[in-house]
This record gives structure tokens, sequence and C-alpha cells, in this order.
């Protein structure tokens, strides 16, 4: 009989629970688009609200977050928090703030009050966390993984004739997605009135990962998978809230793009715990979304950076232990 060493039982390990990961978010996606298909063929735009459209895929990934956090959930349960109630108070009050205000007053809360929770980061200790060369690649295949698999919905959606802001030709080898697919809470058109665009984007995706990512862990001691599902509901929610000028159609569409390459960010932190790492794969995400990189161009640089990465682990420059 042949035994398997520690390595080899490592290895087996993580190549299963990379199937269960797989397989969580395929079936996130399934469900993305019997809703998109059901939303757009069978009219339920006409009798049901934009927020109430909204709330379909922002509780499929509030579903998928509590998944990622189970099927880690070894690696999860030696995580040791300091927040008190206090800090989950004060999220709380933060994301209330932001929702009432005026347009103006928002962007105040976004560029500022978001980013109290930086404090906190080092409330928050994993026993045991990969080295950081590891996890930052991570996040860089990751937010290159998140652009493809975006843009190959949106190919797929159009492939089966359903109608979409642009065709699929230019999805290969143009235009592919709408800007407003972008992972900020704040629209496109409004980063856009604030010069220079791409460094508010890069800042962007700072704060709302330390918002909206940290808390995942920070307030574990709450009620681990609860406090998933508020956190990942309440995020793909308030980006429905800044695009209501969308039609129907338009939003569901922008919203599952969002949340599936958000569930990237939440796989790659939940494997990781480095919030460096979903911090490199969002910004890596929204740069592509506004260079608008074609589908072919993007399948061949993750394919580079797939290549790149087993050469350096084979050299030992990236190792996850």
């Amino acid at each position: 009989m042949i035994r398997l060493g520690d390595a080899g039982r490592k290895l087996e390990e993580n190549i299963s629970l990379m199937s269960k990961c797989l397989i969580s978010t395929a079936i996130t996606l399934l469900i993305g688009l019997a809703t998109y298909i059901a939303i757009r063929e069978f009219g339920l735009y006409e009798y049901l609200s934009k927020l109430h459209i909204a709330m379909i895929p922002s509780a499929a990934l509030g579903i998928l977050t509590c998944t990622f956090i189970w099927l880690n959930r070894k690696f999860w349960k030696d995580i040791v928090t300091k927040a008190t109630f206090a800090h989950f108070v004060t999220w709380t009050a933060i994301i209330f703030l932001f929702i009432i205000s005026s347009e103006q007053f928002r962007l105040l809360i976004y560029f500022l009050g978001f980013l109290l929770p930086t404090a906190w980061i080092n409330l928050v200790k994993p026993k045991k966390v990969p080295p950081l060369p590891y996890s930052l690649f991570l996040g860089l295949h990751g937010g290159i993984g998140a652009y493809c698999m975006v843009v190959l919905l949106n190919f797929l959606l159009s492939f089966a004739g359903i109608p979409l802001p642009v065709s699929p030709s230019k999805i290969l080898f143009g235009h592919v997605i709408p800007k407003d697919a972008i992972l900020t809470i704040l629209p496109y058109e409004t980063l856009a009135s604030i010069a220079p665009v791409y460094l508010v984007v890069l800042y962007a995706c700072f704060i709302e990962e330390i918002m909206f990512r940290l808390p995942l862990s920070l307030f574990k001691k709450f009620g681990m998978y609860p406090m998933a599902f508020l956190i990942s509901f309440l995020f793909i929610y308030l980006h429905a809230l800044s695009r209501l000028s969308l039609d129907p159609v338009t939003l569901v569409q922008v919203l599952i793009c969002i949340a599936f390459a958000n569930a990237i960010f939440i796989a790659v932190y939940t494997r990781t715990l480095c919030i460096w790492c979903s911090v490199v794969a969002h910004m890596i995400y929204n740069m592509m979304v506004l260079a608008q990189v074609p589908l072919v161009a993007a399948l061949a640089i993750l394919m580079f950076n797939g290549v790149l990465h087993i050469l350096l682990a084979k050299m030992g420059l990236v190792k996850k232990e």
C-alpha cells in the first residue's frame, strides 16, 4: 500500500479544497445566469423593483462567502480577534451614514469615513498566514482571473443571444464590459469627475477591501457566518443603491459581474487571511476594466502569469509555507 507523506496529504487536501471552491463558484455562476435570463426573458423586471432585483446577487454572494469560510474552517478557527462590540457599532454607523447622506456628503464618508477600519488591521491575529510574496502573487492571479471570468460570462450571455451593451466581437477584441461593472461602491461617472480617475480607483480598492473584507475575520466572534453573510450582502447591495439610474436588466447584469468578481476576492482572502492579497486582486480587476482589456489579451496575460508562478515556485522564490 502506498502511504502519502505529509507533503502528499497536504497537496491532496489543497486540490480537494480547490475543487470544492470551483464547484461553489460554478453553482453561483449558474444561479446568476438563471437570474439574468429569468429577469430578461420572462419580464420579471416589470413586477420587481430594482432594489428587490438587487437582493438576488447580494444574497448569492453572502451564501458563497459563508461557503468559502466553511471550506477553510480549519484555517479560520485559529483566528484571534480583539474587536469589540464598539467596533461593530462604528462600522455599522459608517455604512448607515453613507446610505442616508446626500451625494456630496457621501463622497466625504467614502474617502474619509471608510478609512477608519484601517486602524483595526492589527486587531486580527491569524495564527498561520502564508508568506506575503505568495499572497501578493495569488492576488495578482486572482484579479486577472476575475476579469477573465467576468468577460467570459458576458461573452457567453451575448453568444446565447441575450442583448448586452456590447457585441461578441468587441468582447473578444475590443471593448468588453460596462465600466459600471467596476468594483467600487461609487458609480464610474462619480469617480471620473474626480481627477485623476486611475488613482482614485486604486484608492477606492484599498478602502473598500479594508471596509468590507477585513470585517469578515474582524467580527468573527459575533457570529462568523451571520457576519460574513451580512457584510458580503451589503457590499453588493450598496453597489445597487449607487446605480439605480441603470435600467433593470443592465443593473442586474452589472451586479452579477460585480458579485462574481467579488467572489474571487473573497476566495483569496479566506484562503490567505492577507488583506493585501484581496487589495491587489481588486486593483488589478478595476484597472483592467478601466483599460477595457479584450478577452483574448486577458486570457494570454492570465496564462503567462500562471506559467511565471509555476517557474518561480520551482525556483523556490514563491513559497506557500
